[in-house]
Formats: C-alpha cells, structure tokens, sequence
C-alpha cells in the first residue's frame, strides 16, 4: 500500500465571479510562502491570537481537543472519519456524515473520484487486462457510497474511525479499495503508487479555522497557515493531505470569513467539477513529482474534467496574473500563480466562453487566423496568434514556440490576462491533440499516450526526454521556422485546418 504523499505546502483561492482578493496555488516550499505572504501585505502571525481563538472554536465545535503541537497526522487519525476509494483516502468530518445533504454531496463527490480513476485507468494504461477487475471493484464501491445517503449515523461513532467498520461492510467492498489501487499500479507499472488523502471541509468556518488548526497542532506550518490571507483560500495541502473547501470565500470575507458563496451558485456542476479537478492534479503531482511539470499536471488535470462533465468551469488556473509572476517552463511559460486579485473579466473571458467544451479549439483556431494576417509563408501563418489587451482596444501578435525549452518570452503587461488564458487554453488542446490525433489513427495515439504517462512515472528524466523516447520526436523547436520537425509544429498544422 502507498503512503501519502509528502508534497510541498500551498494554498488557493481561486474566486468564482466577481473581481476580488485570491491566492491562488503556489507550489513553492514554506520559505517562499512566508515572503509571499510579507510582500502582499498579509500578516505573518506565528503566535498571533487570532488564529490561537480559531483553533479553539473548531476545537470547541467539534468536540475534539486539539494539543498543541501534538501533530496534525494524530489530529487528523482521532478527529475525522476515512473512506478509502482507491489511491484517495478520504477524510470527512463528522457533522458532513451526519447531516442529510451534507451526505448527498459527499456520496456524490466520492463518486465523481470514482470515475476520475476510471477515466484515468482508460488514459493510462496500455493494455486492458486490469479493466474486468478494475470495474468491477469501481460498481461495488459505487453502490456502497449511494447507500451512504440513507445511512443512520451517530456524530460520536465516527470520530477516528473507518466507515467501513461504522457500517459493518462487507468484504467484498471493503476488498475493492485496494483492487482499485492495484489496478493504478497496474495501469502505470509502477508498484506502491502514493495515497492522496482528501480532507472536505463543508463550510467557510470549517474550512478557515481548521487552517489555523494545521498551525496549531505542527508548529513548522504556523508560518505559510497564519496569516491573514487563509480566508480567501479555498484548498491547501499539507504533508500528503489535500483540505478542499466545499464553499467560496464570500467577498466580504475579510470583514467576516463565515460568509460563503456556493460553488454550484453559477453552476450545478461548479463544485464537482472544482474537486475534481484539485483531486486530480494533486494526486498527478504526488505520483509524478518532479518528473511531470505543475504546469502539465493542470492541462492534464483540465482534461479530465471535460472528459467527466463535458467541460471545465473552475477558477484555479489561467488569468490570476495580479497574483502571478510569469515564470519559465518546459511545458508552457507563464505560471506559477502567487496571489492577488483576479482580472474582473475572467468569467467573462473568450477563452472560457465554451467552457472548454471543444477543447478550447474553436477559439484557438480563431485566434490562429487572426494572427495569421498578410503573413505568405506557412509558418508564419501557423505559428502566430492574436491576443487582445486588457481594454479589448489593441491586439498583439505572439508566435510559436509555446513549448519547450525555447518558448517565447510572455507579451508586455497590458496583454497579460489574455495570454494567461490562450496558455490555459492552447496547453489543455494540445494535450488532448496528443491523445486523439498526434499518431496515425486514433488507437496508436492513445497508446502513445499511455506509453508517455507511463514512461514519466517510471522512467528517468523529465517530460522533453520522455517525448522524445516516445514519439521519435522533441516537444518544440528551438524557433518557429522549424517547428515542422516537433510535436507542436504537428499540432499547429493540424490547428490551422480545422
């Protein structure tokens, strides 16, 4: 069995529709958090009370005493209870299992997790012999959490126990975790695949004061978790856990942090689509490490959403460039969001006017033909795209390569946000590119496929090796004139004749 995965700690806050303060996720260790906390002005408040009169009102609520660096894996075993689903150990608090709706939403969140690893068995494995197994043991697991919705739960039965013991569950069920777990091993050849532990925290009040908790139970965390900034964040992961908040930060949350706005409040599908999409890109990050780039983590993390609900509407990537520093990467430049505002126009934006529902193609391949101007020769013509300004009063040109270790450099300041989103944009299509059509016939590429995110969890060196091994080709070209010898140049052909 895998062991949770030890992971740097972060924290987001992505923000649904209106302009408003948001960290979003930082995957930077402790130290760089505590500078970015300092230079946004958010206090850094080690032993302030504030955050000591939190972690005893979520004490005093749930009932649990927390002891002072007592350490949160002991918090975490006593206070809350677990559902193991595959490679995801779920953490649920008590009073969610207790109350009626709370439970629907758990029972269907489980079940999206279920299908998230079905969806990626299917993408990662390159022969078929773990599916019997595998979906049989997913129905099994199904059918026992629908029934989570009319069980009769005790709040004090639950504290620190295995739901499957609390509800005297069958073998049969409680022998389909670790088929589910085997059958990812299976799917990517690797053995002792990492846990990604799941904490729901149903409200605002739940979800910011058990931050304040982390600190005051592991005294190394009190620096990135007290500050004042925690109420706007709406996931941070620690030690292997990832803690999701099942509610926005209200706008007023500074003045109050119990005020919420619900994630379904613009769309039903808000905030399984949002779990989702964490849950997955967390558990990438924890199997991969290094050896898959956040940045492709997040497409590919993308591209699972819309390959379970037929788009991606969250807010935890693309334009946050008022909290980001545009930064370098083999996969794409302009990441590694570090808080801020957000743009006023990111729900708004034509990047996101499909929800992603045509792999962001339509809009790339306006973009494309915007770009391509008076240009005669072909590359020219399939390298450019047009970006807007943040008035949408003046355009600016950005050319290929994208990718790779020579991508070019982002625009001037004033056309950020639109080339954050064409990022967000053009990486999650050209992944699904990669799926569907970067070899002859469509089962050679999902083969391929699989045989990359196979060789990336097994093999040595990073993603531009793995492509190369894979595909007898590199990611990108050192310049747009020979972009016809790499995966892009391919990709930006194919874009140009849709």
């Amino acid at each position: 069995m895998g062991v949770p995965s030890r992971r740097p700690y972060h924290a987001g806050v992505p923000v649904p529709f209106l302009p408003r303060r948001a960290f979003a996720r930082p995957l930077e260790p402790v130290g760089f958090l505590v500078l970015v906390s300092l230079a946004l002005g958010s206090r850094a408040a080690q032993d302030e009370p504030v955050f000591r009169q939190r972690a005893a009102r979520w004490s005093e609520r749930n009932r649990i005493e927390v002891q002072d660096s007592e350490g949160i894996d002991a918090l975490l075993a006593r206070g809350f209870a677990r559902v193991d689903l595959g490679p995801f150990e779920l953490r649920v608090p008590p009073a969610l299992l207790c109350d009626p709706p709370g439970r629907a939403t758990l029972s269907e969140l489980a079940l999206d997790l279920l299908d998230l690893q079905g969806e990626w068995m299917e993408w990662s494995a390159t022969d078929s012999g773990y599916a019997p197994r595998a979906k049989s043991s997913k129905k099994l697991l199904g059918a026992w959490i629908r029934s989570l919705r009319d069980a009769a739960l005790a709040p004090d039965a639950l504290p620190g126990r295995d739901l499957f013991d609390v509800l005297a569950t069958e073998a049969s069920v409680r022998d389909a975790s670790p088929a589910l777990r085997l059958a990812a091993e299976l799917a990517l050849a690797q053995e002792d695949l990492p846990v990604m532990r799941l904490l729901f925290l149903p409200t605002r009040e739940e979800f910011v004061e058990f931050a304040a908790v982390v600190g005051f139970a592991d005294p190394r965390l009190r620096p990135p978790f007290w500050v004042d900034g925690a109420v706007q964040w709406t996931d941070f992961t620690f030690d292997g856990t990832l803690a999701v908040a099942l509610e926005y930060a209200s706008p007023r949350a500074d003045e109050d942090y119990r005020l919420a706005i619900p994630m379904t409040a613009k769309n039903p599908k808000g905030l399984r689509e949002h779990v989702v999409q964490l849950a997955a890109r967390s558990w990438l990050e924890a199997v991969y490490g290094e050896r898959m780039e956040p940045l492709f983590a997040s497409a590919l993390a993308n591209e699972l959403v819309i390959a379970l609900f037929d788009e991606v509407d969250t807010r935890t990537d693309g334009d946050l460039r008022s909290r980001s520093t545009p930064s370098r990467s083999v996969f794409v430049p302009g990441g590694k969001p570090r808080g801020g505002r957000l743009a006023a126009n990111l729900a708004n934006s034509r990047w996101r006017a499909l929800k992603g529902r045509d792999h962001f193609m339509g809009v790339l391949v306006a973009a494309q033909e915007e770009g391509a101007g008076n240009f005669y020769e072909r590359w020219e013509r399939i390298s450019g795209f047009a970006l807007r300004d943040d008035k949408g009063d003046s355009t600016t040109l950005v050319r290929a390569p994208f990718l790779g270790e020579n991508a070019t450099p982002p625009p001037e300041d004033s056309f950020q946000g639109d080339y954050l989103e064409f990022l967000r944009a053009y990486r999650g299509a050209f992944l699904h590119w990669m799926r569907e059509k970067a070899a002859p016939g469509t089962g050679e590429s999902h083969r391929r496929f699989a045989a990359l995110l196979r060789d990336l969890a097994g093999g040595d060196g990073d993603l531009l090796e793995a492509v190369r091994r894979v595909y007898g080709k590199s990611l990108s070209a050192p310049e747009a004139r020979t972009l016809d010898t790499s995966l892009e140049g391919a990709f930006l052909l194919w874009l140009s004749h849709r």
